[in-house]
């Protein structure tokens, strides 16, 4: 019986836990744009660092561009090449001059 008792009054709390706090809470977590995103670089990043979305455009007409780290080495296994690093700021020199 006492098992119960405690049950029922941690399932209380939880409850009126949330209906509190969803309530003062609600406007913090809300994410609210005044226009659709039109190009990419305007997107809605998601993602873990494994997989990722970019979600953009409008309610009527959404798009969502998907990404996997697979994707870019092309099978499961350990991508780091420490090789890599030499390359480096010959990548950045590249990338700044938009090339």
């Amino acid at each position: 019986m006492k098992n119960i008792t405690v049950l029922i009054f941690t399932m209380f709390l939880i409850t009126s836990c949330s209906f509190t706090n969803r309530n003062h809470n609600d406007n913090l977590l809300k994410l609210w744009y005044n226009k659709p995103a039109t190009i990419w670089e305007e997107a809605l990043p998601l993602g873990n660092g494994h997989i990722g979305a970019m979600v953009w455009g409008n309610p009527s007409n959404e798009r969502i561009d998907l990404n996997d780290d697979t994707f870019w080495a092309g099978g499961p296994y350990n991508n780091n090449n420490p090789e890599h690093l030499k390359y480096f700021s010959e990548i950045q020199k590249l990338t700044g001059e938009k090339k």
